[in-house]
């Protein structure tokens, strides 16, 4: 908000005088105030406005019309830098997280890939010493055999 504080110097009882302004791009009318000399304003968005003043003196002699130019600034977070900045800044984030998980999944990926070529190997030695002991078992029978169909007729 902003407050805006006004006087007519006059010669004759100052204490008298009424006001009246108006900002235009922001009032419809003309306010009057009567003694107050000052003027608040709230909750403004940004632009140009012109702030226009005039006086009357206790004799209710009406002043010239007096007139400000007043700019307000739009805050930080309602520009379109800010805006952008801010657009970039979470599109950014996203493609770190996004390198970040593709990194951790390839890294996870080898790992498992070691595990499975170890594992592998590990499942083949098993084979081929299973495939020991079959021959193994295998010719035993077939010696087993060949002792009783020597022994029997």
């Amino acid at each position: 908000y902003f407050t805006l504080e006004f006087i007519l110097t006059s010669l004759y009882k100052d204490e008298e005088n009424e006001y009246a302004y108006m900002l235009d791009g922001f009032d419809q009318e003309w306010n009057f105030v009567g003694k107050k000399r000052e003027a608040v304003y709230a909750n403004m968005l940004p632009g140009h406005y012109t702030f226009k003043l005039k006086a009357a003196d206790a004799l209710g002699n009406w002043t010239k019309e007096k007139s400000l130019h007043i700019i307000i600034h739009p805050a930080f977070w309602q520009t379109w830098a800010f805006k952008i900045t801010l657009l970039l800044t979470f599109v950014l984030c996203g493609i770190f997280y996004f390198n970040y998980r593709t990194r951790a999944i390839k890294t996870r990926n080898l790992v498992l890939e070691k595990t499975v070529k170890e594992r592998t190997h590990e499942i083949t030695l098993q084979k081929a010493e299973l495939n020991e002991l079959y021959k193994e078992v295998k010719d035993n029978i077939q010696t087993s055999k060949l002792i009783q169909q020597s022994i029997l007729p």
